[in-house]
């Protein structure tokens, strides 16, 4: 990179996975939909997610048998995409999907005893991107910029 040029790069792909395809060492990155960040040569996480890394892995791991019905599970580390695009069955893979999602997640807090603060959500196409702290996590563009110093 140029000197006293700055570059932020904001993705839904897990920071190392970013970091790998970009290459720019010293760029500032907002990924995972805002769950990782990398600052002036460090990571940083939301605030909380850490304890929601095992029922990330739990909703991966029980959700496997979706696969047999055109499903494709993407594992982000903190999160999880479930894609149903390409299901000969869209609608009953999507009810499929949060089926899964809700049951792993049911089992999770009732052996946890954690109290279930969290929810999920759908996109396009994309049915049940868990994503426990989707309205408590800073809005990339703004945390970086304030995080920076840009010109």
């Amino acid at each position: 990179m140029r000197e006293g040029v700055r570059v932020a790069l904001i993705t839904g792909r897990p920071l190392a996975t970013a970091q790998t395809m970009v290459g720019i060492d010293n760029a500032a990155y907002a990924a995972n939909h805002g769950l990782e960040y990398w600052l002036d040569g460090r990571v940083e996480l939301t605030e909380g997610v850490e304890r929601y890394a095992a029922l990330v892995e739990r909703i991966v791991s029980d959700a496997t048998h979706l696969e047999a019905v055109g499903v494709q599970i993407e594992s982000k580390g903190l999160g999880v995409a479930f894609h149903y695009r390409r299901a000969p069955d869209a609608e009953a893979a999507r009810v499929a999907i949060l089926q899964a999602i809700d049951s792993s997640a049911a089992q999770h807090f009732a052996i946890s005893g954690e109290q279930r603060d969290c929810d999920m959500y759908t996109g396009r196409a994309v049915g049940g991107k868990w994503d426990p702290l989707r309205w408590r996590r800073p809005d990339g563009p703004r945390y970086v910029s304030s995080s920076q110093e840009f010109a």
